[in-house]
Parts: structure tokens; sequence; C-alpha cells
């Protein structure tokens, strides 16, 4: 990718063109690893990496506990409905 990137003979505003539209179809999940990539081959350092790493792996974590409160918020709200629809029946 990076050699098409910077050939000589090409008109580079045209392979940044099709780089950002193939980027902006991409994951927020997909875009970190990319930025992880990107960090790990320009900066080396150890650090760095680590704490990437965490600050991702945090975030999923929020990401999946939103998720199991939203599903148990549905849970709840399809037992309630489902035990109204029981008392409705019994009248």
């Amino acid at each position: 990718m990076f050699t098409k990137l910077f050939k000589k003979n090409k008109d580079n505003s045209d392979v940044f063109k099709k780089l950002i539209h193939r980027l902006s179809d991409m994951s927020v999940q997909d875009l970190e690893k990319i930025d992880l990539l990107i960090d790990i081959i320009f900066t080396p350092n150890q650090e760095t990496e680590q704490l990437k790493r965490e600050s991702t792996y945090r975030e999923e974590t929020l990401d999946d506990t939103l998720k199991e409160a939203k599903n148990q918020l549905h849970k709840e709200q399809l037992e309630k409905n489902l035990e109204r629809f029981r008392k409705d029946g019994r009248r």
C-alpha cells in the first residue's frame, strides 16, 4: 500500500482520496488497530504500546458493560410486558 502511495509518476491526490474513502468505511475498532499498528511502526516505545492496549481494552470493556445493561433493560421491559399480558388475559 505504501509503495503505491509514494510512487513518483502517479498523482498522489487520487491515492489519498482512495485511502480516505477506505478509512472512512472502516469501523472504530479497525481504525484503532490501524492506529496502534502505525504507532508500533513509527514509535517503538514499549510504554506507549502498553498504554494503547490498556485504553483499547478499557473501551471494549465499557462497551460490553453498556451492551449488557441495555440487554438487561430490554429483558426487564419484556418481562413486564409479558406479565401485563398475562394479567390482561386472565380478566
